[in-house]
């Protein structure tokens, strides 16, 4: 049996990374080696975190393993072409690390939002409810997700396009955090009764509904210590 030192497995990366690195490389060659690249290779991850050329980040978006594309999702450098490449991955976790890392700024055209709203995985459609540039009729579709943690982040911006029955069923739902939703929706709309203002001369005002106030009952003076009160005659 070979002993295999800790010198000798440091040689082969350090070569691969010389090989996929080296711009005088021809592009294409630097492909297949990230392409050949098996899912625990150390150099996966780290050119996750290297700044690379549009082609050899393409490779990575493209690579076999699902943990690879996960990886690159993370990047800051994508391109919008890139990133949309990611959210139509076959698999959910990169489809939720590309909207993820996307933030709130990603720019969705409408063909994208409408595959993650019906994405198969709750936490993929849980997170682009999140996005506050849904249309109207994105809430609507996300209101009547199956899952109640999908529905409830969408329950106060779909209120207002909401008629009685279905503000009413939303007050009634099983899901203990829709219906507190649909409270704090209602009494962001409903109107309240406007107070007396506090101004000079506003003492004197009187609420409506309010009795009037009367005077005092005036009372019989009480005589001096050890004498007699005087009655007029």
């Amino acid at each position: 049996m070979t002993d295999v030192t800790a010198t000798d497995a440091a040689v082969p990366l350090a070569e691969r990374r010389a090989e996929v690195l080296d711009p005088s490389v021809p592009l294409e060659a630097r492909r297949r080696v990230i392409a050949e690249l098996e899912t625990g290779d150390p150099l996966l991850r780290e050119l996750a975190y290297t700044a690379l050329p549009e082609a050899l980040v393409d490779a990575l978006i493209a690579h076999p393993s699902a943990r690879v594309r996960g990886d690159a999702a993370e990047r800051i450098d994508l391109t919008v072409a890139q990133r949309r490449r990611l959210l139509r991955d076959p698999r959910g976790e990169v489809r939720l690390m590309a909207l993820d890392f996307g933030g709130p700024d990603l720019e969705l055209d409408e063909a994208d939002v409408d595959r993650l709203v019906a994405d198969p995985r709750i936490i993929v459609r849980e997170e682009v409810a999140r996005r506050s540039d849904l249309s109207k009729e994105h809430v609507i579709a996300l209101l009547g997700d199956v899952s109640g943690s999908v529905r409830v982040q969408v329950v106060g911006r779909a209120w207002r396009h909401l008629d009685e029955a279905a503000r009413a069923a939303l007050l009634a739902d099983r899901h203990s955090g829709i219906r507190a939703a649909a409270v704090l929706a209602r009494d962001e709309v409903r109107p309240v009764r406007p107070a007396v203002a506090s101004r000079p001369g506003a003492a004197g005002v009187e609420r409506a509904g309010s009795p009037t106030p009367q005077p005092p009952t005036p009372q019989p003076p009480m005589p001096p210590a050890g004498g007699v009160i005087a009655l007029p005659a």
